[in-house]
């Protein structure tokens, strides 16, 4: 049984998810600065203990409406190499474990742009999350 877990995190009403080894760490709302002539949801970057992290608001990446943050929203900061980036997301939600052959890959080629962001997607009894592809998610 090949199997991997997965951090998961909820925008609006929608679970997404990234392989757990690439979470670095998750923190709460920082100062964030602004950098200009950045796409719109890389809103910025923030010093975390003297290392410069671009910041993504994965509502604006997913092209959600932008939304006032409270108490649940927290920064996931990546790692892929030594590449950090934080996704500000709306809620931390648990680590599932994912048997890899239970994971519906993409079929739709209609939307190819915004299918891209996802490799595919697994369904719990309660609801189906969208496993992101983490390089498409940070290209801009």
């Amino acid at each position: 049984m090949d199997s991997n877990k997965y951090f998961t995190f909820k925008v609006e009403e929608d679970y997404y998810a990234l392989p757990v080894e690439m979470i670095n760490q998750i923190i709460g709302i920082q100062s964030i600065t602004s950098v200009p002539n950045q796409p719109n949801y890389l809103i910025g970057v923030i010093n975390l203990r003297g290392m410069i992290i671009p910041i993504v608001d994965f509502r604006m990446r997913m092209n959600f409406d932008t939304k006032e943050y409270n108490d649940r929203t927290s920064i996931v900061i990546t790692e892929n190499g030594n590449v950090l980036v934080g996704f500000i997301v709306d809620e931390v939600t648990e680590v599932l474990e994912i048997e890899d052959k239970k994971i519906s890959k993409q079929s739709d080629k209609k939307n190819r742009k915004e299918n891209a962001l996802i490799d595919g997607f697994y369904k719990t009894e309660d609801f189906i999350v969208k496993i992101l592809n983490y390089t498409q998610i940070t290209q801009h």
